[in-house]
């Protein structure tokens, strides 16, 4: 843990998070857009428009509060009860990206297992990261 902490410094962590949820916006768009077909996501598991738009609305959703609380945690704004629930939402994160990356690493979708297994595992540390701060 503190090897982590030394390597990865909290502003770098900071900005990671954030530029890596604005990537994945952008891609849940063009995937509600249907740009990127939604056979290509979630595992290959979704078998409807309907489907693909309740799962995506989460993924937005959580997308969306991704910066606005990594900022928070940065910054260390707030108070300490504040920075207290932030670390354990980080923790959560991390917990839930790892869960991602070993569905991406099971995924029938290639391109979902090759690029994003990557991603979410790195993710998965950034989160860690910010909740050891």
């Amino acid at each position: 843990m503190n090897k982590l902490k030394s390597s990865l410094s909290p502003r770098t962590a900071f900005i990671a998070f954030t530029a890596v949820s604005c990537i994945a916006l952008a891609y849940h768009a063009l995937i509600i857009t249907q740009v990127i077909p939604y056979a290509n996501v979630w595992g290959g598991r979704l078998k409807s428009l309907t489907d693909m738009y309740r799962f995506e609305t989460v993924s937005v959703l959580m997308q969306l509060a991704f910066p606005p609380l990594a900022w928070l945690r940065y910054r260390r704004a707030g108070s300490k009860t504040l920075q207290k629930v932030l670390s354990f939402v980080f923790y959560g994160m991390f917990g839930l990206l790892l869960l991602n990356t070993l569905g991406n690493i099971v995924s029938t979708s290639r391109m979902e297992a090759i690029i994003f297994t990557p991603m979410t595992f790195i993710m998965s540390f950034v989160a860690l990261r910010l909740a050891l701060d």
